[in-house]
């Protein structure tokens, strides 16, 4: 995993607030009205309560970016090594992607397949058209910034400060958990899965970007289902 020359100039504030402090905020969130709502089967908070998601996602995301260019990183560092343009070519094709799912989703009954899940969880996914649009954003932030953030800067600045690999996968994975809000304690296992399993891709693969396409292909697939 390739680390900044001067690996230490992160202070260790800007890097709790980033892997613990936003994680809190996540578990936080569910707590407030529009959580609570649509947790109670309220579906009119769906919009809000996915908006406040992408909020703490970009907010968290943009911290670590201003915290890891203030001392020096660039994007490649944390594992992003595409180009503007390529960028631009992969941003247009996941757009297509997505409005195909859509289109696959609205010919199909909708909500014979999510139906059978947990009620609960039926709550959280998309089910009328302006759902599954928003969703398409929802996915591409979920497998950028989730990725960027504990793939990219987390485990690029922890390997810094001179920690083992698996140390830095078990830390950064426990980190990623607590994003999904109360859900990370009925599910931590499958969360921690996906952690480490995304933090062991990352190793392998030496940057971000298969990470962000799985992910984010993952999460828009639920359209289909829903």
């Amino acid at each position: 995993m390739k680390t900044n020359s001067n690996p230490l100039t992160i202070p260790s504030k800007h890097i709790i607030i980033v892997l613990v402090f936003f994680p809190l905020l996540y578990i936080v969130n569910s707590f407030l009205p529009w959580s609570k709502e649509i947790m109670s089967g309220n579906r009119n908070y769906f919009l809000t309560f996915w908006f406040s998601i992408l909020m703490l996602h970009w907010s968290n995301t943009f911290l670590a970016y201003w915290y890891g260019k203030k001392s020096g990183y660039s994007l490649r560092d944390f594992g992003y090594t595409l180009s503007k343009k390529t960028t631009l070519i992969a941003l247009t094709v996941y757009f297509l992607l997505g409005i195909g799912f859509l289109i696959l989703s609205l010919n199909r009954s909708s909500g014979n397949t999510v139906s059978q899940l947990d009620s609960i969880l039926y709550n959280f996914y998309p089910i009328t058209l302006t759902d599954k649009v928003l969703w398409i954003f929802v996915a591409l932030s979920a497998g950028f910034c989730e990725e960027f953030v504990y793939r990219g800067f987390g485990m690029t600045i922890l390997k810094s400060r001179k920690l083992s690999n698996w140390l830095i996968v078990l830390l950064t994975s426990v980190s990623f958990v607590f994003i999904h809000g109360v859900a990370a304690f009925d599910m931590f296992p499958f969360y921690l899965f996906f952690g480490i399993l995304f933090a062991i891709l990352r190793l392998w693969r030496k940057n971000i970007i298969l990470n962000i396409i799985i992910h984010a292909l993952i999460d828009l697939s639920i359209i289909t289902i829903s």
